[in-house]
């Protein structure tokens, strides 16, 4: 079967077309051969007309690596016919990023119309790591203002790390309506997460890579020079952050405030999931540990055995 945009037949050879399920009409004066999937329509209107961009949903799910569903949402500065099998909208930008050979539109401009949650999640993906920063950065410079919308997002979106720890913690602070950055630099070293406004710089360390010589070396240095040009610097694992988030999200966010009557500043082997010891068995019951014993049952009564005369004093 043909493939792409139909070109030079009659109309009565489109109305046969059309009929017999060889050709799809997508809107008026504009037919594809056969019934292609999202995806690919998208790439043949893409070839057909240059200026068209993928936004809304449509980018989203490109950006993500998602199946891309119909109708698709395009956009553009010029004019296309109405259509069920695409959504188009004329817009002044021309500022565009391509991801897997897809022409999106600047994605501070994309995502503008879509749910705060999948903006979020794009904005984590595609602003991860060092790299996004310089990556959001020429996105802002090609707009002369930045939606409301999507500005919302970015405040909301733990952006500049790709450790699902961070994350974690980024997005816990945030909520809580604390400004949070990742992966800034103080001084000489980057610290993953920093509370600007209270000058508090976070480390969440993994035991693999933070356990080396090299890293645990410089992780003092690291440390000792943050507190020294003022910060106020805190220190979990991962592990602290798989089994106790809640714990550390509120010791970070008052951190200049702390209130030690808190459970999490009492001595940790009472909690901490990372140095609890196993729970002892009925029978190694400690008390210091504060495990009850359980209420074991009463033995039976056995009946008394019967006397036994003495034996008898028998010569050595």
């Amino acid at each position: 079967m043909k493939h792409g945009i139909v070109r030079d037949l009659s109309k009565g050879a489109l109305a046969t077309r059309v009929r017999r399920g060889e050709v799809t009409r997508l809107a008026k004066g504009l037919y594809v051969w056969g019934r292609p999937e999202p995806l690919e329509l998208l790439k043949l209107l893409q070839e057909h007309r240059p200026f068209l961009k993928a936004t809304g949903t449509t980018a989203a799910q490109v950006l993500l690596g998602e199946p891309v569903t119909f109708p698709l949402r395009l956009a553009s500065v010029e004019r296309m016919p109405a259509s069920t099998f695409y959504v188009h909208s004329r817009v002044s930008i021309e500022s565009f990023v391509t991801s897997s050979g897809i022409r999106i539109l600047n994605p501070l401009v994309a995502m503008k119309s879509v749910s705060p949650e999948l903006g979020i999640r794009v904005f984590e993906s595609i602003y991860s790591s060092k790299a996004g920063r310089a990556r959001l950065d020429s996105h802002r410079e090609a707009l002369k203002v930045v939606p409301v919308a999507s500005q919302r997002m970015l405040e909301q979106a733990a952006l500049f790390t790709d450790s699902g720890a961070e994350v974690k913690v980024a997005r816990g602070l945030k909520r809580r309506g604390l400004k949070v950055e990742c992966n800034v630099v103080i001084g000489h070293y980057t610290w993953d997460i920093v509370l600007p406004e209270l000058k508090v710089a976070v480390e969440i360390n993994g035991m693999k890579f933070h356990s080396q010589q090299a890293s645990w070396l410089r992780d003092h240095w690291k440390n000792n020079e943050g507190a020294l040009i003022g910060w106020l610097t805190l220190r979990y694992t991962g592990h602290c952050v798989a089994h106790h988030l809640d714990y550390v999200i509120d010791q970070i966010a008052n951190a200049r405030n702390p209130d030690f009557e808190k459970r999490y500043f009492k001595f940790i082997g009472f909690w901490h999931e990372g140095v609890l010891p196993p729970k002892p068995k009925p029978w190694e019951y400690s008390e210091h540990l504060g495990y009850l014993p359980p209420d074991l049952p009463e033995p039976p009564d056995y009946p008394q055995p019967p006397d036994f005369p003495e034996p008898p004093n028998c010569p050595r």
